[in-house]
């Protein structure tokens, strides 16, 4: 809605937007692209819009939350980190959609002056997930095993064999809040830990924690947690490495 938008910031008239408002799930994106393009591209449209009717250029930044998604096929032709520089590529919907939400916020800080800054975000994790983030989502599937209360106890898993660039939100926080307070205007940066993890790596560390888990010794044992592919959790297009 613009106009809340409008009389919520005109009413506050705030320093700084920590602009982190979308759906955020990459993997939903494929299931729902109009509902994702519409609310990732228009929050962010209204919230520029807000900025520039009020006169608040000057006195308002806006952190806008990027994605690694946005690069996309790009990061297969890196060998090693992918830089700020490389060619926007996304391969889902969601990362059409921060692509698109970052050009048209640069275009208003050329166009009209706001001033405004850019992470690109790789995969943060935090307490408290959803079942949409793979990792959270095998957590919550041991849990529900150790409890009695998935039958079979099958965690089901897609492509395990990706590797991604994965950084703890405590970590990440603090440089969020300072690079948002002291980076030059128009700034545009990575995110990240700078180290790849597999995702089977740490759906191992994961499941060896749990008492449910005694892998090639539990045979048939139906009350032993057990390791299944399931094919509809494959993406239509899953980059080999992030990173």
């Amino acid at each position: 809605d613009p106009w809340r938008v409008l009389r919520l910031v005109d009413k506050i008239k705030p320093d700084y937007i920590y602009h982190f408002a979308a759906q955020a799930f990459n993997s939903l994106s494929y299931e729902q692209p109009a509902e994702t393009l519409s609310t990732n591209i228009l929050s962010t449209l209204h919230l520029l819009e807000a900025i520039r009717e009020l006169g608040l250029k000057n006195q308002t930044r806006i952190m806008l939350a990027g994605s690694s998604t946005v690069y996309g096929a790009s990061t297969e032709e890196w060998d090693g980190p992918v830089p700020e520089s490389a060619t926007m590529k996304p391969v889902s919907p969601y990362g059409v959609s921060k692509a698109a939400s970052e050009l048209l916020a640069m275009q208003y800080s050329r166009a009209h002056g706001l001033d405004v800054v850019v992470p690109r975000f790789f995969i943060h994790l935090a307490p408290r997930g959803v079942e949409a983030l793979a990792l959270h989502d095998f957590a919550r599937q041991v849990a529900l095993v150790e409890r009695g209360l998935l039958d079979p106890p099958v965690l089901r898993h897609g492509d395990l064999s990706t590797r991604r660039d994965i950084t703890d939100i405590v970590d990440s926080a603090p440089v969020v809040v300072c690079f948002t307070e002291i980076a030059p205007s128009g700034s545009v940066v990575n995110l990240g830990s700078n180290v790849s993890y597999s995702i089977q790596e740490l759906l191992h560390e994961l499941v060896v924690l749990s008492p449910s888990w005694k892998g090639d010794a539990a045979g048939d044992d139906r009350y032993q947690l057990r390791l299944e592919m399931d094919p509809s959790r494959l993406r239509h297009y899953d980059e080999k490495i992030v990173l």
